[in-house]
């Protein structure tokens, strides 16, 4: 993330957030504008999801979130996380689809 920021000339931080002994969320970029979560798995499951779920409660002004994984298929859960193949991800990164 920090290359393709640096590389794209992008004006948005790159942080991480956390719930004190909680869960948390791998990035976020901008002011709370997109919360990304990387996950070594085929199969992501609501486990996964718990940090990005918990910061939309915090940040409800959060636009995009995210979960990069091993999964073949792109999909969405019922409550707006986008669940991306890492191939899906990189490829919408670069076309500068994911962050608006």
């Amino acid at each position: 993330m920090s290359a393709y920021l640096s590389y794209s000339e992008r004006p948005e931080t790159l942080t991480y957030w956390k719930v004190h002994q909680g869960p948390d969320v791998d990035f976020i970029l901008g002011l709370m504008k997109v919360g990304i979560e990387a996950k070594a798995t085929a199969r992501v499951h609501a486990d996964h999801l718990k940090g990005l779920r918990e910061v939309k409660k915090d940040y409800p002004q959060i636009k995009h979130r995210y979960v990069v994984s091993f999964e073949p298929h792109s999909r969405r859960t019922e409550d707006g996380i986008a669940i991306l193949s890492y191939a899906d991800f990189v490829k919408r990164l670069w076309a500068d689809q994911l962050i608006t």
